[in-house]
């Protein structure tokens, strides 16, 4: 039989068995052995990715190393979420952080309803509708590691958190509009009454988005779980016990001009 180093020094093989680590995490093994290994795949991330001292910025990865980088970073997820013990303390602050998670995406959708009103309500724009865009976004942000709270059972999931949700914040912001924890389009060109339509929020009508294997746990079964949070854990590559240990978070409204001038192709 493998060793879990062995397994996962394969998993990052072109023809490995992506169910191999995850049949060894769900095999009834203890604590101890979940820990060691979510901190096995943490080295390896590490050697990888290194800026170990946590500065602000990591070096530019090889397309072979971002592959690699986020396969292990997926392994970790799943093993803090299989690790989650959702102790009182975690459910309290789930509770904390999908309220605030709500409160700053009806922020965001208030703030783009009012630039939409002041948009169509000024005589300084073009008539040409087509040259406007608007774009709401809610995200996490690392600027250091007061990002990233601490929180008593740190030491039973032994995560270096701060690193970790530091790294891969940086790996989403290279993926544009990947970190962005809102949905819908408010297109402008066709109008305000289209914009305002497109506005409304509808991603948090009062029914749960407690979906995927991790938020469908029983533990959260009495919360109505917002848009927001689903996008962190099951949109984005974090585990729940991320989630609850990210502290800072940023709302954008932003109303953009753009016009491409191409004098050859326009004379075609």
């Amino acid at each position: 039989m493998k060793t879990f180093d062995e397994m996962l020094r394969d998993s990052l093989e072109e023809d490995c068995d992506p169910g191999e680590i995850c049949d060894y995490i769900r095999s009834g093994i203890g604590v101890e052995e979940k820990r060691r290994a979510l901190l096995e795949v943490e080295r390896m991330i590490k050697g990888i990715a290194g800026n170990e001292k946590n500065l602000y910025l990591f070096d530019l990865f090889s397309q072979k190393e971002t592959d690699d980088i986020e396969n292990l970073v997926l392994m970790r997820s799943f093993i803090l979420d299989e690790m989650m013990p959702h102790t009182p303390e975690e459910m309290e602050r789930f509770k904390h952080q999908n309220d605030r998670l709500l409160r700053l995406t009806q922020e965001a959708t208030k703030q783009e309803r009012n630039m939409i009103q002041m948009f169509f309500h000024s005589p300084y724009r073009e008539k040409d509708l087509m040259l406007y865009d608007i774009e709401k976004s809610l995200t996490f942000t690392w600027g250091d590691e007061d990002a990233v709270i601490k929180m008593q059972n740190d030491d039973y999931y032994g995560s270096d958190f701060s690193y970790m949700l530091h790294l891969i914040s940086e790996l989403l912001t290279r993926t544009p509009n990947a970190t962005n924890l809102t949905n819908g389009v408010s297109p402008l060109c066709f109008g305000e009454k289209e914009a305002l339509s497109g506005n409304a929020d509808t991603m948090d009508d009062g029914t749960t988005w407690a979906d995927g294997i991790y938020l469908h746990h029983e533990a959260f079964k009495d919360i109505c779980v917002c848009y927001a949070v689903h996008a962190v854990c099951t949109h984005l590559p974090y585990s729940i016990p991320d989630l609850l240990r990210m502290d800072d978070f940023y709302v954008s409204v932003k109303l953009e001009y753009g016009h491409e001038d191409c004098e050859q192709r326009d004379k075609s």
